[in-house]
């Protein structure tokens, strides 16, 4: 079976193997939770469905999500049903699995942040005088530097001003790209959202271009030629773990025996990617990164230099993080031998009787309120 609680409704999918050895799929039961969504209230509404259908002894395994909830069900119900055992008839959703990897991995390219909310549906009154203005859903242009942020604000634009959209169909026919295609834009906790924007934007590549050179609007969110290879890397990466999801989210054919098979394709497709240095999109972003730190002027010397750094993080992602981790180190060891400069105050003829542990959480304490603040 599998199980998914979502809002008011608990809904239990029931998955069997007939006597013709045919892969059946059905909804078992589409019941109102009336609210109660903790994992005590999952396994007993869940052990009544069973009870109700005489099915309680027919259970060979249970599929759910990572919700924390659902793993409190799973334990509850080893107390209710005294043959069920969650160690070994808990299956984890293979698809909740691998979303939960992408997002991680898209996270570590910076493809997605994790304030990142311009994926998400907002409500905004298109302005037909002042489209350009309207700073609600405009993200900071230092946001905008990296391909999928471009294309994501692109798309977002788009599809929230009826001027933009406009402009954008015959900015399609001019460029000989489909001109009946909507903007799809990406939920960032959804990567297969990622993967559709992103196809959809080599689609009318040559469209988004015209209309990023038209519309004044557009100008800093121009994706330039090496974003272009880099969202198409991006996407042929995508394509597999897309392909996969699809596979195993088929109701008509049995999907537990392809999961190990999946991982290793996976494995072999990451491993065939990253072991090639022009196959390694990663290494694209680095040296595409790397190469446009190198062309801006310097900072001045006079300037805080981690204040450059924070307003340039989302710019340079991958440089920041070295940034972050080189700066923090001291040229020289005087901070620590100030210590002992300071230790000699605390530690004198006149406190004598003050004992190592209490003048070592004196001077951690006067550190830590100063500089933890």
């Amino acid at each position: 079976m599998d199980v998914n609680c979502w809002w008011e409704l608990l809904r239990d999918h029931y998955h069997y193997i007939d006597n013709e050895w045919k892969y059946r799929s059905v909804v078992l039961d589409f019941i109102p939770s009336r609210g109660l969504h903790t994992g005590e209230d999952i396994a007993t509404i869940f052990h009544e469905c069973l009870l109700e259908y005489d099915i309680i002894d027919k259970i060979q395994g249970i599929a759910v999500d990572y919700a924390t909830a659902n793993t409190k069900f799973m334990h509850e119900l080893d107390k209710q049903l005294p043959h069920f055992d969650s160690d070994n008839q808990h299956f984890r959703c293979f698809a909740h699995i691998l979303n939960l990897g992408v997002q991680d991995l898209l996270k570590t390219l910076a493809l997605h942040s994790e304030t990142d909310n311009t994926g998400q549906e907002q409500q905004y009154e298109d302005n037909e005088d002042e489209t350009e203005e309207d700073e609600e859903y405009a993200p900071n242009i230092a946001d905008s530097r990296t391909a999928i942020t471009k294309l994501r604000s692109i798309s977002s634009k788009i599809k929230r001003s009826e001027i933009l959209k406009r402009k954008f169909q015959p900015a399609c026919e001019v460029a000989g790209v489909p001109s009946n295609l909507n903007p799809i834009l990406d939920c960032p906790t959804r990567w297969n959202s990622t993967h559709d924007m992103i196809g959809f934007g080599l689609k009318v590549r040559t469209g988004i271009n015209i209309l990023c050179t038209s519309v004044t609007e557009l100008n800093n969110f121009q994706i330039t030629d090496s974003e272009w290879q880099i969202l198409e890397k991006i996407h042929k990466f995508l394509i597999n773990f897309k392909l996969l999801s699809t596979k195993l989210g088929g109701e008509k054919y049995v999907t537990l025996l392809l999961v190990i098979v999946s991982f290793n394709l996976l494995l072999d497709k990451i491993e065939s990617m990253t072991s090639s240095g022009s196959g390694s999109f990663h290494q694209s972003l680095v040296i595409d990164e790397l190469e446009e730190y190198l062309s801006e002027p310097r900072a001045a010397s006079s300037e805080d230099i981690l204040e450059w750094w924070r307003t340039h993080e989302t710019e340079y992602p991958s440089l920041s993080k070295m940034a972050r981790d080189f700066l923090s180190i001291p040229a020289t060891s005087v901070p620590a031998e100030r210590l002992f400069s300071k230790a000699s105050l605390v530690i004198r003829k006149h406190r004598n009787r003050l004992s190592d542990e209490s003048a070592r959480w004196l001077l951690c304490i006067n550190s830590w309120s100063k500089d933890l603040k």
